[in-house]
């Protein structure tokens, strides 16, 4: 499975172009894409066009942050995965509130 597909880049894309610092924009996005590997989880919301992502991260330390990781660290990692049935329902702040209580992204 393709970890990215075109539908999804332009989801996230857009959210980026909306989020603009040039333009002004900030908006608190839902989660586009859900990446996985092993007990490491990444709830991402926006991508800029050289692969920079931003979202939600739980390297399965009981931390989960929010920040930015490269497109290619994640391409990068064999064994790496998106949950095909992932659908946000929360924004990325509601997301990464209830992680930081539960100790893990619940997603």
């Amino acid at each position: 499975m393709k970890l990215l597909t075109k539908d999804i880049e332009q989801k996230l894309k857009r959210n980026y172009e909306i989020n603009d610092d040039s333009k002004g924009g900030e908006t608190d996005h839902t989660p586009v894409v859900k990446f996985f590997y092993r007990s490491a989880t990444w709830l991402i919301t926006e991508m800029n066009d050289d692969g920079l992502m931003y979202g939600l991260c739980d390297l399965g330390w009981g931390q989960p942050e929010i920040g930015y990781v490269h497109f290619s660290e994640l391409e990068g990692i064999a064994g790496m995965e998106r949950d095909a049935w992932f659908v946000g329902n929360k924004t990325l702040t509601e997301y990464a509130t209830k992680a930081r209580e539960e100790g893990y992204i619940f997603a």
